[in-house]
């Protein structure tokens, strides 16, 4: 019995001691980090003005799609780090 009383006064103990949570921002998943592609280029002499346009046209959409998702990305990691670091930590 008494065996019993002290492993209940031992676990009554240690069950009232705050445990401290440090809670941090994730970084950034390399994933994400990624650079984009690089663009098409034309390693000839001679261009047609139809493969020089699909070229062109190709370069401009891959570029606007990157950088717009690479700046949306930005603009919301920054945002919700903004936010965790204004949240009081207890």
């Amino acid at each position: 019995m008494k065996k019993i009383l002290v492993v209940f006064l031992f676990l009554s103990g240690c069950a009232s001691q705050p445990v401290p949570i440090v809670q941090r921002f994730p970084s950034i998943p390399q994933e994400l980090r990624n650079k984009c592609n690089p663009l098409i280029t034309i390693d000839k002499k001679e261009v047609s003005i139809v493969e020089f346009t699909e070229v062109v046209a190709k370069n401009y959409t891959q570029y606007h799609t990157c950088s717009a998702i690479v700046d949306t990305w930005q603009e919301w990691y920054t945002a919700q780090k903004k936010i965790f670091d204004s949240v009081e930590q207890k």
